[in-house]
């Protein structure tokens, strides 16, 4: 009785090599995957940990801390907002590529958004999520667009792409 030899077909190595390669280098895609998108601009509007589209709403922040000059903002409630329509410098100094790029250092935006709304009560306007950021417009108790206030103050720059309607320095819809 012969033994016949089994060969693997050339399609089936194929497969199980591109199969090996990206589970090696997935890891590291789908950490870039959000940043990816979002430079592209195909980032979807998702709720977080879902794939639903965000619902627009207003929420309540009472401001516990703040990273940089763009958010996120923590809030005692839970959410962490990234003001929407406005790019400030990364802490590091640097812009990211394809974001707009304030001349203000990121030490003088991030200690403008603090004087602006740490300890304070804002109510924000929920337009979509970013990573896993609420992105909002929000508004001090006095009226004050804190998205507003960063770009006049030049400490952030107006993204424009993000500023769908004019809402930057507009009123609020509700």
């Amino acid at each position: 009785m012969t033994r016949r030899r089994r060969r693997f077909s050339s399609p089936a190595v194929l497969l199980v090599a591109i199969v090996a390669a990206a589970s090696f280098f997935w890891p590291e895609l789908k950490e870039q995957l959000p940043e990816l998108e979002e430079i592209a601009g195909t980032a979807p509007t998702r709720e977080a940990g879902g794939s639903k589209p965000a619902p627009a709403g207003l929420l309540t922040c009472h401001v516990t801390s703040i990273y940089d000059g763009d958010g996120p903002i923590h809030c005692a409630e839970g959410p962490k907002i990234r003001l929407s329509a406005i790019a400030a410098r990364e802490m590091d100094g640097g812009c990211r590529p394809g974001h707009p790029c304030p001349t203000a250092s990121a030490g003088e935006a991030k200690r403008a958004l603090e004087r602006l709304a740490l300890g304070q009560t804002l109510r924000c306007e929920q337009n979509g999520t970013s990573y896993d950021r609420v992105t909002a417009w929000c508004w001090r108790p006095d009226g004050v667009q804190i998205n507003c206030a960063m770009v006049e103050g030049g400490y952030a720059a107006r993204w424009e792409r993000y500023d769908v309607g004019g809402r930057l320095c507009g009123r609020p819809r509700a």
